[in-house]
């Protein structure tokens, strides 16, 4: 990641340009288009994403492929997570987290390129690394997925 979020500099919500500064991913990569809200105390936040038309994440007929909805989620999270450090005045990951699992997935229907998404993120624990989230992805109010993610981040090391 590049610079750090300097603490004076977060003001919600967040661009392409401060989220680069949060996030390993870069574009086209990046599906995270902005960082909503964060609940600091609650690890939980609110990120949209945009996908127009020719985006790499929709299919022949300009639906969002399945797998950019639980990246979109896990990305989200990692944004909350910088934040927070930010907010904290802690600094960021020496290397970037994974997704390692992906559990309780519910697609309940297909996105489609033109609109923005929504993802609601949660931390549900941290372990040894791993961190549980709960997600939700919605367009223009509808849910199209409901998953539980495990990600892993190396512990940094004193």
């Amino acid at each position: 990641m590049n610079a750090s979020l300097a603490c004076q500099d977060i003001e919600l919500p967040l661009e392409e340009a401060d989220l680069l500064k949060l996030v390993p991913h870069r574009p086209p990569m990046l599906l995270l288009s902005k960082l909503l809200d964060v609940d600091v105390d609650a690890e939980s936040g609110v990120g949209e994403a945009f996908f127009g038309q020719g985006s790499v994440m929709l299919d022949a007929k300009g639906h969002v492929v399945p797998e950019a909805l639980v990246e979109f989620l896990a990305q989200t999270f990692a944004a909350v997570e910088g934040y927070c450090r930010a907010v904290k005045r802690q600094a960021p990951p020496d290397r970037p987290g994974l997704l390692t699992a992906i559990r309780k997935a519910t697609p309940s229907g297909k996105g489609r390129g033109g609109a923005p998404l929504v993802a609601r993120v949660a931390a549900l624990g941290h372990y040894a690394g791993f961190t549980v989230i709960e997600g939700q992805v919605l367009q223009e109010g509808e849910l199209l997925l409901t998953a539980e993610l495990k990600l892993y981040q190396s512990e940094d090391e004193e």
